[in-house]
Formats: structure tokens, sequence, C-alpha cells
């Protein structure tokens, strides 16, 4: 009874092994092997023949059920990054089981590339597998950079590095400056080439800055020290080379700017403006020079208001004692302050001068004293007068002030100058006509029988005058004091001045001759054969004298003399000279007179009255040269007289 074993069924791919019983040797087709594992490849019957010990055969048969195996499928191979899960998910089958831990459908987090094998069962049990290589890639090493801290305001700028690309979070670009405002943890994705990405993070921590201030505004005048001091911060740094807390001048206004510093090193800044008031331009006004007593008024410009130094009040007249530098501090509308000096300078005070006089201080009216200063200069009297003496004739107390060259005056007491009236003008008689000629005189009488004195210094009452004048008598009474009378006016006439020219020696044999040498013309001749005002030289040879007499419009008559020599002009040749020669004739201006033998001692030249005009002494000369170019025109005598002749000619002058 040979069994070929129950039916079975099995996937595709499994092996069989059938083994037949009922018999002891089995023979079966489709090439089984009794007991030997096969595969088969489809479903089959399969039929064993069996035999027994005694030969017998007998068949029996099993059917072999090959269900294929299910087409299993592990999914496409993925490539992720480290860190990301992956869910691995079979199909084709109706369950699935996958080696390294993984179950089918949920994500799980793989640390290594892996492949995945899953084996997938359908409804016949049947299973098959399939793979899924999972590449794992490594996260890129991602660096934010180091945590920074920062002042407020402070510009950063975060870069990341170890990938290719980078996203921040909080609105930051890469590698751009931004300005944070808070304390901020700021993470940056990186993402590598195979874009994996990676985070990192990084602390920006934001101190605030520190609340500095410069302080409050200051308004100073200028030469002013100032201090500058910051607070809020732990150190200060201010431009315009000023040290916090350091006094200092400032020379203009000035914005200054302070750095403050806090324990962070953040740094803040303030403003503080110092204005600097420029200084009044004070003036104490000029120096000043006085004489002591005087008052002094000193009075300060430039400002608003004014502190003297040595007690003075500003604008107050007072004396000063002694030379003193007074100073004046002004102040102006911004308090500011400003100095000044001024010098007065106090003068002594001369002695007073001493007052002489030229006489009494008691005078008559009209009479004047002189009162002389001991000081020849810088004199100014009571009246006026500035010289070192000044005549008076005023009554009065006078006095006079010396200004030393200081300026600086004293003052005499005075002297008091007494005025007496004067008495009653006399008058004065003459005792004949006032105008006479000279030689003539007339009396005059003064109305006082005493106290007179006439301007001829003569003291009696009647006087006896004989010249040209002006007369008065002055009276002069008990006190001193006179009155003088009017003038009398008495006029001598002059007599006329009266000259006669000397006249020549005549021959007597020369007929009579005119008389012209008298002058002023218009008088008459006398004298000894004088008739009609010619002379006769018939009257012989002798010298005579003749007068020449003239009476002017006052009057007065007066007379003169010339001597005439009446020759009996014996051995004296009057044309004798032989060889003479007067040229040219006529003549314009120039006579030459040449005598070839006889040497020429003077020549006379007369006008054609006989009067001489011109006597020129040669001085035994042989020939001269007369210049008669002053002379007019006419006719003229020449006398050429030599040692013991006379030559006479006439010539003409045009």
């Amino acid at each position: 009874t040979v069994s070929a074993g129950v039916d079975q069924t099995v996937c595709a791919g499994t092996q069989v092994t059938l083994t037949g019983s009922g018999a002891t040797s089995y023979a079966w087709d489709n090439g089984v092997t009794n007991g030997t594992p096969f595969t088969p490849t489809t479903t089959t019957t399969y039929t064993v023949t069996g035999t027994d010990a005694n030969g017998c055969t007998n068949t029996d048969q099993v059917i072999v059920t090959v269900n294929a195996l299910p087409t299993v499928s592990a999914g496409v191979d993925q490539t992720v990054c480290a860190g990301t899960q992956v869910t691995l998910t079979g199909s084709g089958a109706t369950s699935y089981a996958w080696d390294n831990g993984v179950t089918d459908g949920t994500p799980f987090t793989p640390t290594a590339t892996t492949t995945y094998t899953v084996t997938g069962t359908d409804a016949n049990g049947c299973t098959d597998t399939d793979q899924a290589i999972v590449t794992v890639n490594a996260l890129p090493t991602v660096s934010a950079g180091v945590d920074q801290t920062v002042c407020a305001g402070t510009q950063v700028t975060l870069t990341g590095s170890g990938a290719t690309s980078y996203a921040w979070d909080n609105g930051v670009t890469n590698g751009t400056p931004f300005t944070p405002t808070t304390t901020t943890t700021y993470t940056v994705t990186g993402t590598d080439a195979n874009g994996c990405t990676n985070t990192d993070q990084v602390i920006v921590t934001v101190n605030a800055l520190p609340t500095v201030s410069a302080g409050v505004d200051q308004t100073v005048c200028a030469g002013t020290q100032v201090t500058l001091t910051g607070s809020g911060a732990t150190s200060y740094a201010w431009d315009n080379g000023v040290t916090d807390a350091t006094p200092f001048i400032p020379t203009a206004t000035t914005t200054y700017t302070v750095t403050g510093t806090d324990a962070n090193g953040c740094t803040n800044t303030d403003q503080v403006i110092v204005t600097v008031n420029t200084l009044p331009t004070v003036s104490a006004g000029v120096d000043q020079t006085v004489c002591a007593g005087t008052q002094v008024t000193l009075t300060g410009s430039g400002a608003t208001s004014y502190a003297w130094n040595n007690g003075v009040t500003d604008g107050t007249p007072f004396t000063p004692t002694a030379t003193t530098t007074y100073t004046v501090t002004g102040t102006d509308a911004n308090g500011c302050t400003n100095t000044d000096q001024v010098v007065v300078t106090v003068n002594a005070l001369p002695q007073a001068p001493i007052v002489s006089t030229s006489g009494s201080t008691s005078i008559c009216s009209g009479d004047s004293v002189v009162l002389v200063s001991s000081e020849p200069t810088g004199n100014v009297w009571s009246n006026g007068a500035t010289t070192s003496s000044v005549s008076v004739m005023n009554a009065g107390i006078y006095t006079v002030t010396y200004t030393d060259m200081n300026g600086c005056s004293a003052t005499t007491s005075g002297v008091q100058v007494v005025v007496n009236p004067n008495p009653p003008t006399p008058t004065i008689t003459a005792s004949g006509v006032l105008t006479f000629c000279e030689g003539g005189s007339v009396d005059l009488t003064s109305s006082s029988s005493s106290g007179n004195d006439w301007s001829t210094n003569e003291t009696t009452q009647t006087i006896t005058v004989n010249s040209s004048g002006p007369y008065t008598v002055t009276y002069t009474d008990a006190n001193g004091c006179s009155s003088t009378s009017l003038p009398t006016t008495v006029t001598v006439n002059a007599l006329p001045n009266v000259s006669f020219a000397a006249l020549d020696t005549v021959c007597s044999y020369n007929s009579p001759i005119t008389l012209t040498g008298g002058a002023p013309t218009g008088g008459t001749y006398s004298g000894s054969s004088v008739t009609g005002g010619q002379f006769d030289p018939v009257i012989g040879i002798g010298a005579y004298t003749l007068t020449y007499s003239i009476t002017d419009a006052n009057g007065c008559s007066n007379n003169t003399t010339s001597d005439i020599v009446v020759d009996g002009c014996v051995g004296i040749d009057e044309t004798g000279m032989e060889n003479i020669s007067v040229y040219p004739n006529p003549t314009f201006g120039t006579l030459n007179i040449n005598a070839e033998e006889t040497q020429i001692e003077f020549v006379r030249i007369y006008d054609a009255a006989g009067r001489l005009i011109n006597e020129l002494v040669v001085g035994n000369q042989t020939s001269i040269q007369i210049d008669m170019n002053d002379y007019s025109s006419g006719v003229y005598s020449i006398e050429v007289h030599g040692s013991s002749s006379v030559y006479r000619t006439q010539i003409f002058k045009n």
C-alpha cells in the first residue's frame, strides 16, 4: 500500500522531499528521488511507484502545489542626512518583516548607510525579499562662531562656517552687519553640498550703553577756569583737549563732547555747551595830575557797574591826599568783570609868592603903583595880569596867584591900594603970542602960586620958553596928589636954512658978475660992491665978505656969508696952458682932458649961471676923463688949473 504522502503546498523555490511509504523502494516520476529534497517550480502531481519486498509495486500520487512568491518591493533607495527619519514600507505582499530592527511603515533614524532587506509574505505564506539602500550622509559641522558681547548700537556680523550656505533666524543675513537691540541667541542652519543641514547657535549679549552726562551747560567769563566732569560711566574722555575733572580755561564758546565708558567697555556721549562771554573793556579813564586839595572824580566806562578800591565811589568826587594808583573793577550785564587802573598824581602846593611894591600903596587918582611878585613866572593877578609885576591905578586889594610847573597854585593874602582924589587942574596964561621965530620967547604963568612943577622941570609960578613944544604945569597938593593942566603949545619956527656957495676968485678987470650961489633962491645979496645982485670987481684987489639973506613964509629971516677974492691976475695966464685939448665938444657923456706939457692939479666945472657945481682934484696928472652922464644938457664952463696957469673953455653937453 504505497503512499506518496500527503499533498503539499509550497512556495516557489521551496525544497520538497517526497518520501513514499508502504513499500521498500520507491521510484518517483519527474526526476524526483525518494527522500531527496528538490525544488519544484510549478504545481505538479508526483507519482511514486513503491516496490515491496515482493517486488510488488503500487503507486500513489501526491500533488505539490507551488505557489508563486510575492513580488516584494522594499521601495527605492534613499539618501538621507544623518538624523533624518526614514520610513521603509514593503509592497507586493501582505505582511512584511524587515531586518535591522526596522518595522514596516514605521519611521526610524538610520545612523549609517545600510542595505535594508524586507521579507514580504503573501496570503499563501509565501515570502520574498527585496532590499533598499538607505545612504546616510553625515551632517555638516556647522559653526555659528563664538559668542559675542557688544554694546547697544554696535553692529554685529554673524558668519556661519562648515557648510556651503547658511540661513539665520531673527532676520539675520549671513555675513551682513546688523545692529542687535537685546541679548539674543542666534541660530544658523548650514546646508552642505548634499543638502544636509546642521545648526549652531551663538549668543550675542547686548550691553546697554551707559547713561553718560556731561553736566549742565555753563556760562562763564573769559579767563575763568571751568571743570567738566562726566557721570554715568566709569571713565571719561573729552574732546578739545579737556581732561575729566581737571580745571581749564576756555577761550571761546564751545560745545564739548564727553565719551563715557562703563565696566563693559560700552561708551556713550553727551555734550555740554560752555558759553564764554568776553570780558568788558573797562576803562578807568586817563591818568590825572592834580594839586593837593583838588577834588577828583573817577568814572569807569565799558561796563554796567563799577567798584573802585581805596574807598572811591564811581562818579563821586573825592580829594586824594597822595599820589595813588586806583583800580576799578567793571561788571557787565553778563556778570563778567575786568579791571583797569588810573594813576592820580597829587602834586604839593607851592609857597605863596611875596609881593613887593615900587612905592607907597597910597596913590593919587591917575597914578599907579607897581606890585612885584617874588616869582618871575607863573603869576596871575587878581586883575587878570599874568606878568611878574603889575601896575595898578585903582583902589582895591590885589592878590597874586603863583602856579608852578605842575600847575599847582598858591595865592598871597593881598596888598591894599588906596587912591586919593587929585586937586583941581591948574591953568596956564601966556604973556604973548605962542608962535614966533627962533630966537624969540614967551612967558607962561600957572594959576597956582605954589606947588607947581612945569614940564620943563621948573617949579616957579612963571617960566620963559623959547623952544617949540607943549608945555604943562602940574599942581601937587598936601597928599602928594597932583593934576596937570591942559598943554599950551608953543611953536618956534626955525630960521630958514641958508647957504651961500663959495665964490671963485675973480680978476679985478672982470666985468660985474651976477651972484647966484645963494640957496634957497629968492633971497637978496648984500655987501661991498654989491648992487642989484651983482658984484663989481672994480672995488679992487682984496677979499670981500658978501651976505645972502632970505625971509621964509613964516616971516623968519636968516643969512649967511661967502668970501670973494678979487685978484689982479698978474702972472696967471688964463688961457696960457699950452697944448691942452678938451674933447669931444659937444660931449654926450664922457669928457677927455689932455695936457701934454703941464700937470693938472684940479678941474672946476661951472653951470651957465656961473655956479661951481663940481671940483675934481686930479693930483698932478697930464690927463683925466670926466663922466658927465648925470649932467643936464646945456653949456658948462671948464677951468683946468695947472701949477701956475689956468685954462678956461666952454663945452656943450648934449
